[in-house]
């Protein structure tokens, strides 16, 4: 048996969907790439191109923007349907403000401390860091060359990551947070 608010509620969420469905067509189909990017966090290349910083600024606050008027009428699916859209929040700042929150560089850095048997340092880096840039202080401090070089961290799960190309950044591994690197010599 439903009740008049059940009911609402079903339909009311029922159309919540249907109109992120037909916005994400539009979206993508209007802006193609734009709308691609700012849904698919992990993707790093589109139609054989490289996604510069820039264009993943602008598709993240095209994204929050577009669905702002959803969030702030609160459907009861929202989250579910956007599962990015808080971070995004948390990132970039209130889509309802004028500017972006754009943090400072030291705001973004990550305290990594790398280590190799009894030898340790630390250095703050960028989640864009290279794992060669990351190699060569490596071989500066600890006197390794990078051909030898096997590095390592241990993600939230606990699995051991190997950081194996060097043309990839942290983020690219999901190093989050402070972390700790190990360094294992070949």
């Amino acid at each position: 048996v439903f009740t008049h608010s059940s009911l609402s509620s079903c339909i009311y969420a029922l159309l919540c969907k249907q109109l992120y469905q037909r916005r994400v067509m539009e979206a993508v189909v209007s802006t193609q790439s734009t709308g691609v990017v700012a849904m698919v966090t992990r993707l790093t290349k589109l139609n054989g191109s490289p996604i510069t910083d820039t264009e993943r600024l602008q598709a993240d606050l095209f994204y929050l923007k577009y669905f702002v008027k959803e969030y702030r009428e609160g459907c009861p699916s929202f989250a579910d349907m956007h599962p990015r859209y808080a971070g995004l929040i948390k990132e970039h700042g209130d889509p309802g403000r004028s500017e972006p929150q754009i943090s400072t560089i030291k705001e973004q850095a990550i305290e990594v401390t790398i280590s190799s048997g009894e030898k340790t340092f630390t250095k703050r880096l960028l989640r864009t860091t290279l794992v060669k840039t990351i190699q060569v202080m490596v071989q500066r401090q600890l006197k390794i060359p990078p051909k030898r070089q096997v590095l390592s961290w241990v993600d939230p799960a606990n699995q051991r990551i190997v950081l194996d190309d060097p043309g990839r950044d942290l983020a690219y591994y999901y190093v989050v947070g402070d972390c700790f690197l190990t360094v294992e010599s070949t």
